[in-house]
């Protein structure tokens, strides 16, 4: 079975195509991107702008069609904190139910938080490790702690790169004292929670979403360190994440453009990012934080599976490919296997007792 999810993201719309067994396990096929920036001005003005309204509706439909070009059989779509807040949120749902058959589910920052949790837990081998699990978005950072079988913990903060850019009146260098309001700001909004998340205990900080990797694996560069194939569970100190801030707040928006792992589109924020990565760590009380490359649309996908794995494990372990398309109709119709079986194997039958009459051989069989 083909799955894809679509995160419809405060900075960016992410989807990835998967290919899901019965195992309850998927291959990733495809992954697309666009940081479409639905969130840029709405923490001030509490509306999605024409432009990101535009853009974000085109990106879905390319991505609708692409999973339509590639055979999938289920699109999971999922928005997060720029639609929870926008005035214009609604209306922007109702223009992706109406331009593309899609429903999107808005889900709280509790929910997003959890399903980043499944998709860091599938990545990363916790084994006894209580691990904390940062997300940094564009609106919101979500804060999770768990094992391998459970969840202790989990909320969403008001904390995110477009949120905090809303703050400052340009995209250009922050002074120290700019700096020290910002993480006033952030220990203010987050005390309550790394209260509650120390109470539990944890063992290990992972980080995920792009501003947490593009943070560490700039850092790491910054550091002397070779440039990486995969983040996927490389830890990252966090004096060298800091040492990459302090540069950031000195540069203008061009020159953080051209810093080692920071796309054009990432230099408006990621300077407000690394100070709010820098603050969580020391809120944490850690000095060092493992990436994730998984994320929420994974955790989708992932839920997704488990909340089907009955009726995925009913199905046969397919033959060929031509089986195979045959028992995803089976299972996006909710028919009933055997007895599609049992009417298949009647007709085999028909056509072999009736073969000196049509005379059709192996491929029409």
């Amino acid at each position: 079975m083909k799955l894809a999810a679509i995160d419809i993201g405060t900075n960016s719309i992410h989807m990835i195509i998967v290919e899901a067994t019965r195992q309850n396990s998927f291959e990733i096929i495809a992954r697309e991107k666009e940081m479409a920036k639905l969130g840029a001005g709405v923490f001030a003005s509490n509306y999605i702008s024409d432009r990101a309204f535009e853009v974000g509706l085109e990106t879905i439909r390319r991505y609708v069609q692409l999973a339509d070009s590639l055979g999938v059989d289920e699109i999971i779509t999922a928005a997060t904190s720029a639609i929870r807040e926008a005035h214009n949120g609604e209306d922007f749902l109702n223009q992706v139910v109406a331009q593309t058959g899609l429903c999107p589910r808005i889900i709280s920052g509790k929910e997003e938080a959890r399903l980043i949790f499944l998709a860091v837990r599938n990545s990363i081998a916790l084994e006894e490790d209580k691990a904390l699990v940062l997300d940094i978005g564009g609106g919101s950072t979500e804060a999770v702690v768990g094992d391998r079988s459970k969840i202790f913990f989990r909320d969403s903060m008001p904390l995110g790169v477009l949120r905090l850019l809303d703050m400052f009146e340009d995209k250009g260098t922050v002074s120290a004292e700019g700096r020290g309001v910002l993480e006033a700001h952030i220990r203010f909004v987050g005390q309550q929670i790394f209260e509650q998340i120390h109470n539990i205990g944890f063992d290990r900080v992972i980080g995920t979403s792009g501003t947490i990797r593009t943070m560490g694996e700039a850092a790491h560069i910054a550091a002397g360190g070779k440039s990486l194939q995969s983040v996927n569970a490389e830890v990252v100190q966090l004096k060298d994440i800091d040492c990459l801030t302090e540069k950031l707040l000195e540069m203008e928006l061009e020159e953080r453009a051209e810093v080692d792992e920071v796309s054009d589109k990432r230099a408006d924020a990621i300077h407000l990012g690394g100070v709010l990565l820098v603050k969580l760590l020391q809120m944490a009380g850690v000095t060092e934080i493992t990436l994730c490359d998984a994320s929420l649309r994974e955790g989708m996908i992932l839920d997704y599976l488990e909340r089907h794995s009955q009726e995925l494990a009913a199905l046969p372990e397919p033959k060929n490919l031509r089986h195979r398309k045959a028992a995803n109709l089976v299972y996006k119709y909710e028919a009933d296997w055997e007895e599609n079986r049992h009417v298949a194997n009647l007709a085999l039958q028909i056509f072999d007792q009736t073969q000196k009459l049509h005379k059709y051989g192996d491929f029409e069989r």
